[in-house]
């Protein structure tokens, strides 16, 4: 886990996890966290205060960053209106990024454009009904084998 600490508790300081010394991945596994453990979104006051009680000015400008980026929901002026992004979120950010087109009203996904260029249209033969084969059959229109000169 990210955080050193036994269980939860509102108002409990953090220390953050030395390997994780980016403050945009620290705050989004503090937004993760807080909501798993608590089924809520995190205040940006608990944000600042998990990352090293860091000015709520700074905690405000990366959380717009965040969000602009879509790591995580905001809400502005909602309590508590830090959310993580769920399970459907991220499957939507991945359509996207591989070009699909998705309506968000009804999640209809319109399919990237394929950039393989169409198959030629083939060539039309022309079919030529009286030729000699070996053996000096020939074969005519109405497909009966004769052979030349007769019977």
């Amino acid at each position: 886990m990210f955080l050193r600490g036994e269980g939860f508790h509102l108002g409990t300081e953090y220390t953050l996890a030395p390997e994780r010394a980016n403050l945009k991945v620290n705050a989004v596994a503090f937004i993760e966290h807080h909501f798993l453990r608590t089924g809520d979104g995190c205040s940006l006051r608990e944000l600042a205060a998990a990352l090293g009680h860091i000015p709520c000015e700074k905690a405000r400008r990366l959380v717009k960053q965040l969000a602009r980026d879509e790591k995580i929901l905001r809400f502005p002026g909602v309590p508590r209106g830090l959310l993580p992004i769920g399970e459907q979120a991220r499957a939507l950010q991945l359509l996207r990024k591989a070009g699909y087109v998705i309506n968000p009203g009804k999640l209809e996904l319109v399919a990237p454009p394929v950039s393989n260029s169409p198959l030629p249209v083939p060539i039309e033969l022309e079919h030529i009904p009286d030729i000699e084969f070996g053996g000096g059959v020939q074969h005519g229109s109405d497909g009966a084998g004769r052979r030349p000169g007769g019977a």
